[in-house]
């Protein structure tokens, strides 16, 4: 975990992982820019995004967030289930804060694109947008 004093730059996350450069932006100014992201990637690589950190605690903006970024957050969770060997809604459905979702919907949700702005899915991009956080949150803390 980075708990050295040197200050880890933008471009140091952006290059440090294959994430989209757009989404790894996206994340850090949701976090309220890379000042306030640097005091909380590192708690969250920790504790997970549930807890409450700037921008990822109402459901208005964690929503917001993933219609903003669903491309590049649904390339990254296909990617990530491809890599892990898991069946993508399975690995949704694995999610604490998925757990009251039915297996119908979250299917509902990944392949009927033209649905995903239906209400009924406020939990599920809101556990994306955690999962997106916590992943970048991930890379942030095992820079050197």
């Amino acid at each position: 975990m980075n708990t050295k004093a040197r200050l880890i730059t933008l471009k140091e996350i952006i290059t440090s992982s294959s994430f989209s450069e757009k989404l790894i932006r996206s994340t850090v100014r949701q976090l309220g820019g890379i000042i306030l992201a640097r005091q909380q990637l590192n708690d969250i690589s920790l504790h997970g995004a549930d807890k409450g950190y700037t921008g990822f605690i109402y459901h208005c903006d964690t929503v917001a967030f993933f219609n903003r970024n669903k491309k590049d957050i649904m390339y990254l969770i296909k990617q990530d289930a491809d890599d892990m060997g898991y069946d993508l809604s399975d690995m949704l459905l694995s999610f604490g804060c998925l757990k009251h979702e039915e297996k119908e919907d979250v299917l509902e949700f990944l392949y009927n694109t033209s649905e995903r702005s239906n209400q009924k899915y406020i939990a599920i991009k809101n556990c994306l947008a955690w999962y997106t956080v916590e992943r970048i949150a991930f890379v942030y803390s095992n820079i050197d």
